[in-house]
């Protein structure tokens, strides 16, 4: 998700993103510090896919189904 979410984040950030949740995953037992690092890497995670792009596999089915749809209408009319 990081990946494919996260088109306005520079590549530089996205590997500090992913250094940061590998941080707060693998200190045990769990700090304040890890803790505070790992919910705000999800965070921008989270925010980076609820205003990230769509990606084009679901424009791409969207506008299939779309056309379906269209196809299923002209054939209702023709039909009639």
């Amino acid at each position: 998700m990081l990946w494919t979410a996260s088109d306005n984040l520079h590549l530089t950030m996205r590997v500090i993103l992913l250094g940061t949740v590998e941080y707060g995953f693998n200190v045990f037992p769990a700090t304040e510090v890890s803790s505070i690092a790992l919910q705000t890497s999800h965070f921008i995670l989270l925010a980076c896919i609820w205003f990230g792009r769509v990606p084009d596999i679901i424009e791409m089915k969207e506008k299939e189904e779309g056309n379906e749809h269209s196809r299923e209408n002209n054939e209702k009319t023709k039909s009639e």
